[in-house]
């Protein structure tokens, strides 16, 4: 398994010494330890760091095993997903909202870092537009706490098109500059049932239609 997290980049397989610029490997799989001498062969260097600084598996209490088969799982299966991971699993509720909650940050990330900034939409294409607030919970509870409002569009036509874009807020102003910057033509079809501004879409020229339509009439 080790070599596994390794080829993966899930842990790493080498380390610098920050002290003395030594190159680290792991004997143990546990610790980067650099153990340097001077010249008169006494111990220059102590530094020692544990494998997982800096991994998903930091602060985990979950064998590094179950951790992924929770995130394959997590991944792969359709929700509701929350049983089947307790009972599968082995691990209690609260477990399995702590890393769903990591789980889903993290896909934001990588979401928003890797979305191409391009124009979608045109005339005779149809843009389905959603919004999420992700909120982190405190004290296990899921209490109304500041969030991040995250923004999401793709064609119809051709999903691959698609934007995502985090927004403080979702008013009207925010609404305009977002489609105006991510649209090459206001007789762009939006699907969406989740603003409350929506006639503003409309003033500006946009096809507005609820997206419960377009659940109505896929194949």
């Amino acid at each position: 398994m080790w070599e596994y997290l390794i080829k993966h980049g899930l842990v790493p397989e080498k380390i610098e010494c920050p002290t003395c610029k030594t190159e680290l490997q792991s004997s143990d799989r546990k610790y980067f330890r650099c153990q340097k001498s001077n010249n008169d062969g006494q111990k220059k260097c102590s530094f020692k760091q544990s494998v997982l600084k800096d991994t998903l598996f930091k602060g985990s209490h979950l064998p590094i095993g179950k951790t992924l088969q929770f995130v394959y799982h997590w991944l792969t299966r359709n929700t509701p997903r929350h049983e089947f991971l307790e009972e599968d699993l082995e691990i209690d509720s609260h477990t399995v909202v702590d890393w769903s909650s990591f789980c889903r940050e993290v896909l934001v990330q990588w979401i928003l870092e890797t979305s191409e900034d391009q124009n979608i939409g045109g005339e005779g294409v149809t843009v389905e537009l959603d919004e999420a607030i992700f909120r982190k919970q405190k004290y296990k509870r899921a209490r109304p706490i500041k969030g991040k409002w995250i923004f999401g569009a793709l064609e119809r036509e051709n999903p691959t098109r698609c934007f995502y874009v985090a927004a403080p807020n979702r008013t009207k102003k925010t609404l305009l500059k977002i489609i105006k910057e991510t649209n090459s033509s206001a007789a762009t079809t939006i699907m969406s049932d989740c603003w409350r501004a929506n006639k503003c879409l409309q003033d500006e020229g946009f096809i507005i239609k609820p997206s419960s339509l377009y659940s109505s009439n896929s194949k």
